[in-house]
């Protein structure tokens, strides 16, 4: 088995890709693999799902892949787009080992999810060497597609906690489910318009309200008992709502704490 081969083994790939070449330069810390797709192959067109459609040309992409030892890894590959008979749409294919759209692997992708649980995103961004708005959209990604499979219809009674941030001049609010304990919600701001954000994200995701209140009605019905609040360095207020996941191991405290019985 020559290197090549090796290499589209390690990397998980499958007919027809398979690695072609293999660049490695210690002077830069990186190593190269170019992927290529066998000659002849067609594929199924991704916008109406037609099978064994012709390529019409191809499109240079890299993606930033699991480091091997101690060297940055970097699969590059010219993708095809299909022009379909069925659709008449010219689209580019997906890749096996990335999501559309993204410059990193989904085994990439994965590690960068996992160092976010237990260090901050600045921190990650320097241990991988790259921005940390790459690792935001990597990150919005992840929750909105967890978000979007949340059910909430078991919910009955909720916490609210209001965090300050930045010398009290900013605020996020959380609701917890008071029965189960996970996070449900978090948005910008304390006031009554956040208690209707919520209110509408439960709906969304099949929770019960019970009997109808107004905004005002069920801002008050969350008790408020005021203590210091804790403070967030480091961070900018927009993305403070990213971090509340980490906030019950960080030992939060809260600026208000109340409980609001849906039924």
């Amino acid at each position: 088995m020559d290197s090549t081969s090796l290499f589209t083994v390690a990397l998980g790939l499958q007919t027809p890709w398979e690695v072609r070449d293999v660049g490695f330069d210690p002077q830069e810390g990186r190593i190269d693999f170019t992927v290529g797709f066998t000659r002849g192959t067609r594929f199924t067109c991704p916008h109406c799902g037609a099978e064994h459609q012709p390529v019409h040309d191809t499109q240079a992409r890299e993606w930033r892949h699991l480091n091997f030892f101690q060297f940055q890894a970097y699969i590059q590959a010219k993708v095809p787009r299909v022009r379909c008979g069925a659709c008449g749409k010219t689209t580019q294919v997906e890749v096996p080992w990335a999501r559309p759209g993204t410059g990193f692997t989904q085994l990439m992708e994965a590690l960068i999810v996992a160092l976010c649980r237990a260090m901050t995103v600045r921190q990650v961004a320097q241990l991988l060497g790259v921005s940390d708005m790459r690792l935001w959209r990597v990150l919005d990604h992840y929750v909105e597609q967890a978000r979007a499979q949340e059910d909430f219809s078991q919910v009955t009674a909720v916490g609210l906690d209001e965090t300050a941030a930045q010398r009290g001049h900013h605020y996020i609010s959380l609701f917890h489910d008071l029965e189960a304990p996970r996070l449900l919600f978090a948005t910008e701001g304390r006031k009554a318009e956040v208690v209707a954000q919520f209110a509408d994200d439960l709906e969304a995701h099949g929770g019960q309200q019970g009997e109808k209140q107004t905004v005002g009605e069920t801002h008050r019905a969350v008790r408020r008992r005021p203590r210091g609040p804790r403070r967030l360095r480091g961070e900018h207020p927009r993305r403070l709502h990213r971090h509340v996941g980490e906030l019950p191991q960080r030992g939060r405290r809260t600026a208000a704490v109340g409980e609001h019985h849906l039924r």
